[in-house]
């Protein structure tokens, strides 16, 4: 069965995520988080890179802390949390990070469904073994 996204399209779905990412933007800004844009500083980007983990896994165990009560939309704004934390690691690390986030954006993009499936037991994208 292919899923179709029903209720949000592509461009509302764009639209959105931008205006977190924006939202992310001026809250650092606002709060003038570290950020880090040179490869040269690779200390302070560890750092920040350990600092931004620690609020990935806050944010990931009230998900998980939702979900294990069953609390659907709950979880919905958890999930939406973590994904503004994760898109707030993004903006500390500048221009590191861009280039980073487009050559994975890249790897998923050249994944198709003739070179990968998903495994029907863990739900991940595994690469599809070629046949001899």
């Amino acid at each position: 069965m292919r899923f179709k996204m029903q209720t949000l399209s592509k461009t509302a779905f764009a639209e959105y995520i931008t205006e977190i990412a924006l939202s992310v933007y001026d809250f650092h800004e606002r709060f003038n988080l570290p950020a880090v844009d040179s490869a040269n500083n690779k200390d302070l980007g560890l750092k920040i890179l350990r600092d931004r983990l620690v609020l990935l896994n806050e944010e990931i165990g009230e998900q998980a802390w939702e979900l294990n009560r069953s609390r659907f939309d709950e979880a919905v704004v958890e999930s939406a949390d973590v994904a503004f934390i994760a898109i707030g690691t993004l903006c500390s690390l500048g221009i590191l990070a861009k280039s980073a986030a487009i050559s994975v954006k890249n790897n998923n993009d050249s994944k198709s469904s003739s070179t990968h499936h998903i495994d029907s037991r863990s739900g991940k994208l595994i690469k599809t073994k070629k046949q001899s």
